[in-house]
């Protein structure tokens, strides 16, 4: 950027940076019809606005652009910025802003008005929604690379799995070697299967098992992740962290090879909700969903759906939940209730 440099030498005045428009576009980032807006609502005064003509364009002070370039800096977050925090698309952002999930406020950034959001909102937000790479198909499913969440990887007679598809990607070997996914790859080490795509299962519902994410190749539960990866693929499955280094899975209903007695006496321990059943033909996953017909005025479905939106689930989630809730109250009622 070259900058023309005026003195009065009379007055023996200190040399004063002069840019012309150009000069601003590269300044503030922003497009020349910007500029002649922010010259139309006096926001940049040009110092020869009156007889610009004779200069052949506006001129400006340097330190008034870079005075309005402070000004212009936002403080709170941007929506591109809440998007990486969250991990999530931008899009995805505004719809929370629009369904009024996140409180924001319009704002001008770069000649543009934009949503901002106060860094304590999104805090707020991240303790009241499941929101963010977390609690998406990406915690587990890396589909760019088409890896999961606990793959196993092996190397002649070493085994390794992936522990983190965070960042870099973390791995384990037998060994107890800790590699990122590159160097993983690079030292030889070859995926057991590959990720196969598989049509969405549509049975209701999902069955959940909670098991402790161990940093050992060797699991049992590994073992039946990998069947699941084979055989149903990760479209028909979520897993996500828990608290006290656990993560919940849930897998659609589903038929998958018979798994040995020792395997599904291990799962038995882990699940959580929905049944298992060893078949002739198979190992069946059941949801144990009946569907029940219910009824509500408009207003009550609206505030439904409201809260389902909040709580980032479907009603069918939000209602089951609640229905559970009520479960587990009145078995503890049953339980401190007396006898006589």
């Amino acid at each position: 950027m070259k900058y023309m440099n005026e003195s009065n030498t009379n007055d023996n005045e200190s040399f004063k940076d002069i840019i012309n428009v150009h000069d601003v576009m590269e300044v503030l980032n922003i497009t020349n019809q910007t500029v002649y807006s922010y010259i139309a609502k006096d926001k940049l005064i040009p110092i020869n606005k009156d007889d610009w003509k004779i200069d052949g364009g506006y001129e400006f002070n340097l330190s008034d652009v870079l005075k309005l370039k402070e000004e212009m800096q936002p403080t709170d977050l941007t929506t591109a910025e809440v998007a990486k925090r969250l991990g999530v698309a931008q899009a995805t952002v505004v719809k929370y802003i629009n369904q009024g999930m996140l409180p924001a406020y319009k704002g001008l950034y770069r000649g543009k008005t934009c949503n901002f959001i106060k860094e304590a909102d999104v805090d707020q937000f991240l303790k009241q929604h499941k929101i963010g790479k977390r609690h998406t198909k990406e915690f587990f499913y890396r589909q760019d690379l088409n890896v999961v969440l606990l793959q196993k990887f092996v190397k002649r007679d070493r085994t390794a799995r992936l522990m983190s598809l965070e960042g870099n990607m973390l791995a384990i070997t037998d060994e107890d070697e800790r590699l990122t996914y590159e160097e993983l790859i690079g030292t030889g080490y070859t995926p057991v299967y590959e990720i196969k795509k598989r049509k969405p299962i549509t049975k209701e519902g999902f069955v959940k098992f909670k098991f402790r994410l161990h940093p050992s190749v060797h699991n049992p539960m590994f073992t039946v992740l990998d069947m699941l990866y084979q055989e149903i693929s990760p479209v028909n499955m979520r897993i996500n962290p828990e608290s006290d280094n656990t993560l919940l899975l849930e897998v659609r209903p589903c038929l998958i090879s018979k798994l040995s007695q020792d395997l599904y006496a291990i799962l038995q321990n882990y699940l959580v909700r929905g049944e298992v059943h060893q078949r002739r033909n198979g190992t069946y996953f059941d949801s144990d969903l009946e569907i029940v017909r219910l009824k509500l005025t408009k207003s009550q479905k609206i505030q439904l759906e409201q809260k389902a939106k909040r709580l980032n689930k479907t009603l069918d989630e939000l209602i089951l939940d609640s229905v559970s809730r009520i479960e587990l109250e009145d078995k503890n009622d049953e339980e401190n209730s007396f006898t006589y």
